[in-house]
């Protein structure tokens, strides 16, 4: 027999698919407090967030009048017609993230707009509300959860450690540093402060806080019709891994069509990139993901050929060498020179990512320019046989993209 669920039983399961753990009650207060143009934000955390959760912003606040509103699901100020969902341009809209929150948690919201005299006060426990009054309070908002998941025990069994809940929550806070530069963020957990990002001027500065100097870092930017990508390559010596931190009209992401883009080339592309595309609105769908952690593109096979030709734009530039004064070198293997690679075969990058592969590539020369030659080198006849190959006639050389080039002859019998 069909029959229509409870009220709470509903609430319950809608929260479920917006929220997972507590880095997914940090994304869409920081998301929030972004949106209510916050120029500090602010994260208190006890025990991973599963114990308790504050997020504290200085943006424009939420009226006393409308508190009970902010707690409804699909209440939002974003938002006022079926034509705003085709040109979405704030990280939040559907109205469902503090009615999901509210539903697993024990929740209390204290904001006051800039320009009131007092603000307002609501609590709740799992999504009825308990009080809303009237409270003296500090300009912008703050938002505290507590006993995250307490009506919903078997989600909160799966809930991780608190350190690892809180590595997840520190990368949150992380990415959203970088792409909102202009916004000082700060963390403290179990009483201390672990991370603050002061507000840069630009994304190099960002980058240069987040990976050092110890590397050359990598930046192309490419542009076609009204869409816009820039990428910062960062690549890790000895990594065997792609990160991609993906940002789309400020909304932190995660698409496979970008991914692909930067691992389709011929080159190895490990490290960490950073990835940031900017486009109209109405030309990305981003209500197709619960989380909002994933979005469509109208025009996918533009922005692959715009990541790819950026992505391929730093490969020139990296496994490339400029011939001037010193930093000349030859283009043909000459005898007398390979290193015994054979005994330290499992380093291979230090070969395959330089455009000399008998020489360990300087990672921190700065002489590197594009070029779109690629060289073959040829050892010499007298030298004696390596990598394996038994019969030394078969070998002809290897290109500077470290593929090995043979001749394979088969006899039929």
């Amino acid at each position: 027999m069909i029959k229509r669920l409870d009220h709470d039983i509903a609430m319950r399961i809608a929260a479920g698919e917006v929220i997972e753990k507590p880095s997914s009650v940090v994304k869409e207060l920081i998301e929030n407090s972004i949106d209510a143009s916050a120029a500090n934000i602010t994260l208190y955390i006890e025990q991973g967030g599963k114990t308790s959760l504050v997020v504290e912003d200085d943006g424009t606040g939420i009226a006393q009048g409308e508190l009970h509103l902010a707690l409804e699901r699909y209440a939002t100020s974003k938002i006022d017609s079926i034509d705003d969902l085709e040109k979405i341009s704030t990280l939040g809209y559907r109205g469902e993230a503090l009615a999901s929150i509210a539903a697993v948690s024990r929740m209390e919201i204290r904001s006051r707009q800039g320009n009131s005299d007092s603000g307002g006060l609501i609590r709740c426990e799992g999504g009825t509300v308990t009080i809303c009054t009237e409270n003296p309070c500090q300009a912008g908002t703050r938002v505290q959860v507590e006993d995250l998941f307490f009506n919903l025990p078997a989600r909160r069994k799966f809930l991780k450690t608190a350190s690892a809940e809180l590595r997840r929550i520190i990368q949150i806070v992380n990415d959203y540093a970088l792409i909102h530069h202009e916004i000082t963020f700060r963390v403290h957990s179990d009483g201390k402060k672990i991370l603050e990002h002061i507000s840069a001027d630009s994304m190099d500065e960002v980058l240069s806080r987040r990976w050092g100097n110890e590397t050359r870092k990598y930046f192309s930017e490419t542009s076609a019709s009204s869409c816009r990508v820039m990428l910062w390559w960062n690549p890790i010596p000895d990594s065997r891994r792609v990160i991609t931190t993906i940002f789309v009209n400020g909304r932190r992401i995660q698409d496979s069509t970008v991914k692909a883009a930067i691992c389709s080339g011929d080159c190895a592309a490990h490290g960490e990139w950073v990835v940031i595309i900017d486009m109209p609105p109405e030309q990305l769908d981003v209500n197709i993901h619960p989380t909002k952690e994933e979005v469509r593109f109208r025009r996918s096979q533009e922005v692959f050929k715009l990541v790819y030709d950026s992505s391929q734009s730093i490969f020139a530039r990296r496994f490339s060498s400029e011939k001037t004064g010193a930093d000349i070198e030859p283009n043909i293997f000459q005898a007398g020179t390979e290193p015994n690679i054979r005994s330290n075969f499992s380093d291979r990058s230090q070969y395959l990512l330089s455009p000399y592969p008998w020489k360990k590539e300087d990672r921190t020369s700065e002489s590197r320019v594009a070029s779109s030659e690629e060289h073959v080198f040829v050892p010499s006849e007298t030298q004696e046989p390596g990598y394996g190959f038994e019969n030394r006639k078969n070998y002809i050389g290897q290109t500077s993209k470290g593929f090995l080039i043979l001749i394979l002859q088969m006899v039929w019998q």
